[in-house]
């Protein structure tokens, strides 16, 4: 039997889960939406990803753990003017047999989650909008370690005026979801369930796990001529954010 970690809220904790922004409230989109994440800068092909039927773009801020291209303001005023949403990934500390990048610790969850928030003022993300944790799936250190960490990390966001999210595996989300709550302002995107090709309508997330917000349901496919494209769906675009 796996053993059920949990961990003490502080005061301030008690009082922020449930109090989310109000951007939370908001009624959910009457049909899910397609959208890609990509680590490479997709201003070119806004207008192409936008013809065939997709609504947002994923893009990386950046993090200890990233280093590829990150979104400019540049690229986020190319895609606005396409007419697509944004959503923002930070990539944290991951602890994973391929690679090992940060601590997990409450001082790097606070360090981080200040770093998120600092890159998306960057970009122009407007506050009470959305930035993602990326957490890889098979975390190797143990579970209170990188759950500590996530913790620190989704408070420090919504102190700073965003709201916090959370890419993962099933697994380490239904840990995650446990310990912050169900009334926590937090969304999840979830990856996994792999499907082979997109689909229009694009299967809710909702179909894979049930709290999910974001579905990474088809990996590393060519879409107007960018290889290696994720193709992700979204129950609304709550959370998602553009330029005027």
């Amino acid at each position: 039997m796996t053993q059920r970690i949990a961990l003490a809220p502080t005061d301030r904790q008690k009082l922020w889960r449930g109090h989310g922004p109000q951007i939370l409230c908001r009624r959910p989109h009457p049909s899910c939406l397609n959208g890609v994440d990509n680590n490479v800068d997709l201003s070119a092909v806004g207008p192409c990803l936008k013809q065939h039927g997709y609504s947002f773009v994923g893009r990386y801020l950046g993090g200890p753990c990233y280093q590829f291209t990150a979104l400019s303001l540049r690229e986020a005023q190319a895609l606005s003017e396409a007419g697509l949403w944004l959503v923002s990934i930070y990539v944290g500390a991951n602890a994973v047999r391929r690679f090992s990048c940060g601590i997990q610790s409450v001082e790097q969850g606070r360090h981080d989650g200040q770093e998120a928030a600092a890159l998306a003022q960057q970009v122009s993300q407007p506050r009470h909008t959305a930035i993602y944790l990326n957490l890889e799936p098979q975390q190797i250190t143990p579970l209170e370690t990188w759950l500590t960490y996530v913790d620190t990390w989704i408070q420090t966001v919504a102190d700073s005026g965003y709201v916090p999210g959370v890419y993962s595996s099933t697994s380490q989300l239904k840990r995650i979801h446990e310990l912050v709550g169900v009334n926590a302002a937090v969304l999840y995107w979830v990856t996994g369930g792999r499907i082979k090709a997109p689909h229009t309508p694009p299967p809710c997330p909702q179909e894979f796990l049930s709290f999910a917000h974001l579905w990474q349901y088809v990996h590393q496919v060519s879409v107007c001529d960018i290889p290696c494209m994720d193709i992700d769906s979204a129950a609304s675009p709550l959370g998602m954010w553009s330029l005027p």
